[in-house]
């Protein structure tokens, strides 16, 4: 390839590429680079760096001050002609050098400085588009071409667009929710509270035999229209190819830098569907989750990948509400969707694999780009409460309130931190809101009633969940609750019915998890060989109708077993259903590497396999180093086979560590017991009262070893001489066991002692 053809606009390349030159010149450097194959060439080569420094104002500074230099050097040129021929190639030279020096420096971590100062100072706020041939909008047209266009101009790095979520909160906030049309005024009002430089109304003028689109772009200071659009498709073209004419019409009319005319654009079908069945069915969707109505928001979701098996964001939306191995899916299909998008997915990812700071660093970079997306800030505060950062958490959530002061999910999610962090007024102020905005949805009396129940007004518990039951009769999420609190209170009849009801519900998971509570009725009535014939019943019925969460819940009956049959003291039966657990729940979720590893390793010891406890631990400890959960069960295991060595002190010592990092029945109740065998019976009635008066119901209800903490705390106030009180719990705990199963050990020795006690 020979050199360039027009040394003069050659030169020009590099400011051309950066986008620095004038109508003009840009367009003589097109011809040249049409014309000129080296220059072609070359900025074929450039383009990508250039795409990345073009808005970079420390690149364009040295830039400007080399193109000042290079008319200088072409003017002393002209004047010397004894000059080195090279010179003529300095100012391309010098240019590279300049963004090699740029690229050095700051690799990849360039931000787009110009480019969101302009896109904020660009904000554009898109109306409904009003389906002019069907005002209801029974397809949803207008809906979905509200919502593509606003995926498609989003994807530029010139304009900031409100979201489609943020109209919507809008609209609610003025009283219009649900309004699809509106007039000039009210959209000026919405631009206004968004603060939006750019207003854009927009209709469905024609649906047969061809879509056609039109809209207006107004300037919201002025209230003048700059510019109008009409987009005529051809029969048979999708809406998705007229919004993205449209797009690029709303661009050039917009007064966007001369960067924006050469940004890549990617077809919306690409970033989101090109079904627009499975679009309306996404939105249904969304919809249905919003008001946690979670049955029908997951069939929704479903049915748009029937339509479209591709669609990123309906995973995404299922792995958030359905089943976490959807999120596979939906980082497979990564591509299908938006920037907006794509921080989302990364971020649910990164969440479901332990990775906690991930996620949370995709979400604040998602926030500097789209500093309205509550639904951002909302998740921080999630995945903060989950840290137990909860000063964090009430930060985020509030910042969510702030965006949108009718964020119900925020209002929820907020009550439960409040209460975490020890301010039931505040979480009661929250909670209350939630109600006041949402008085016919249940999901608000069911928080209540979690609120109630936490804090052991169980009463007052089972009326909230009732209420939302008469709202909504299937919201099972209440009826569980119900049917545990009432096995709480020991009241068997009421919770078989609610667990029955679950039992014939409509979905497999709800019954499957119906079939499981019906076991614990019988387990907590000490029937434990009905207990074990309704598990396997349902171990059957679950291997029959489930599908995808079939390994869970039988892994969750299994695991029922096991502790039935350690009861019983069959110790052999227990470690193999244990190990058939563990196995179930690495199918489900190969990630999770704990599930059940504490007792395992705990059951192992104790039976005399300490090298299986010690394989066991040493796999657990090269996941400690995430702290938490990780941490709590090495330490746990630890700890077990310490004891199983006769180590009582290192024992203890490791189930303390544990139950400051996860509080769990099993580290508390473990630790009890060392500090018993220690003869620290003062201390050792301390953690039992505290572990017996826990208003948990999986502390007080899914576990037999929670009725021997009772014996145990016998054995400690005897000890202590508290005969009375010991005498007491002997006989509770013989009152669950004796007649059942009079030939434990255990039991025998509580008979044996309340009689000591009584003579």
């Amino acid at each position: 390839m020979s050199g360039c053809t027009n040394r003069l606009l050659g030169d020009k390349l590099y400011a051309y590429e950066l986008g620095m030159l004038n109508d003009q010149e840009r367009e003589e450097v097109e011809i040249h680079i049409l014309e000129c194959a080296y220059c072609g060439e070359t900025a074929r080569q450039f383009e990508p760096t250039a795409l990345l420094l073009r808005h970079d104002p420390d690149v364009r500074h040295h830039v400007q001050d080399l193109t000042a230099e290079d008319a200088a050097e072409r003017v002393e040129l002209s004047r010397s002609p004894r000059r080195s021929k090279w010179i003529s190639f300095v100012p391309f030279t010098a240019a590279a050098a300049i963004l090699l020096v740029f690229l050095i420096l700051k690799p990849w971590q360039i931000e787009f400085r110009s480019q969101e100062a302009t896109a904020a100072d660009n904000r554009l706020a898109i109306m409904y588009f009003e389906n002019l041939v069907d005002p209801s909008d029974a397809q949803r047209l207008g809906e979905i071409a509200t919502n593509l266009l606003i995926t498609d101009l989003s994807q530029s790095s010139y304009l900031e667009v409100m979201s489609s979520q943020r109209l919507y909160d809008i609209l609610k906030l003025l009283g219009r929710e649900g309004q699809q049309t509106a007039d000039r005024n009210v959209a000026s009002d919405i631009a206004g509270k968004a603060d939006a430089k750019w207003l854009l109304i927009g209709s469905i003028l024609q649906v047969e035999p061809a879509l056609v689109l039109t809209s207006q772009l107004v300037d919201v200071k002025t209230g003048k229209v700059r510019a109008a659009q009409r987009i005529n498709g051809v029969p048979g073209e999708s809406i998705f190819s007229l919004v993205d004419k449209l797009t690029t019409e709303i661009k050039k009319d917009l007064p966007l830098p001369s960067g924006a005319r050469s940004e890549p654009e990617r077809p919306v079908a690409q970033v989101t569907t090109s079904s627009p069945e499975a679009y309306r069915y996404y939105l249904a969707g969304v919809d249905y989750a919003n008001k946690i109505f979670i049955p029908e928001a997951t069939a929704s979701f479903q049915k748009a990948l029937q339509y479209d098996s591709t669609f990123a964001m309906a995973y995404y939306q299922l792995a958030s509400i359905a089943d976490r191995k959807f999120i596979d899916k939906a980082v497979q299909y990564l591509e299908r969707a938006g920037r907006r998008d794509g921080y989302f997915i990364r971020s649910r990812k990164a969440a479901l694999t332990g990775d906690a700071a991930t996620a949370i660093a995709e979400l604040q970079e998602a926030v500097k780009y789209y500093p309205d997306e509550k639904e951002a800030f909302y998740l921080l505060g999630n995945y903060k409460y989950g840290l137990k950062e909860h000063a964090a958490a009430i930060e985020y959530l509030v910042k969510a309130t702030e965006i949108d002061p009718l964020y119900k999910a925020a209002y929820n999610r907020l009550s439960y931190v409040y209460d975490a962090a020890g301010d039931l007024e505040r979480a009661l102020l929250a909670i209350n809101k939630y109600i006041s905005l949402a008085p016919d949805e249940p999901n608000p009396l069911d928080s209540r009633g979690d609120l109630c129940s936490s804090h052991g007004m169980i009463d007052e518990a089972i009326e909230s969940y009732w209420q939302a039951l008469a709202i909504k009769p299937d919201f099972h999420y209440s009826r569980q609750k119900l049917g545990e609190l009432y096995l709480f209170k020991r009241q068997f009849s009421q919770a078989d019915s609610c667990f029955r009801e679950l039992a014939s519900a409509a979905d497999q998971e709800t019954r499957a998890s119906g079939r499981m509570n019906l076991a614990l009725v019988q387990m907590l009535q000490c029937r434990l060989p009905q207990a074990l014939q309704v598990l396997d019943q349902g171990i059957a019925a679950d291997s029959l109708e489930l599908t995808d969460i079939r390994d869970l819940e039988v892994g969750d009956k299994l695991y029922l077993k096991s502790r039935i049959h350690l009861a019983l003291g069959d110790s052999s039966l227990s470690l193999k259903e244990l190990k058939e657990t563990i196995d179930l729940y690495a199918k489900y979720d190969p990630s999770d590497k704990l599930g059940c590893r504490n007792l395992y390793a705990q059951l192992l010891a104790a039976t005399g396999d300490h090298a299986g406890a010690e394989k066991v631990i040493a796999e657990v400890n090269d996941l400690a180093n995430r702290g938490g959960r990780a941490k709590a069960t090495y330490l746990y295991a630890l700890g077990s086979l310490a004891l199983a060595n006769g180590n009582v002190d290192s024992a203890r010592s490791c189930y303390a560590a544990a139950t400051a990092l996860q509080r769990d029945f099993y580290p508390l109740y473990m630790y009890a017991r060392t500090l018993l065998l220690s003869r620290r019976s003062a201390e050792a009635v301390v953690q039992f009262e505290k572990l017996l008066h826990i208003n948990d119901y999986w502390f007080t209800c899914y576990d037999l070893d929670f009725q021997d903490a009772g014996y145990y705390l016998g054995r400690a106030y005897e000890e202590t001489g508290a005969s009375a009180k010991a005498a007491e719990r002997y006989q509770k705990y013989l009152d669950f066991w004796q007649k059942a199963n009079p030939n434990l050990p255990l039991v025998l020795d509580a008979a044996d002692r309340l009689t000591r006690l009584r003579n």
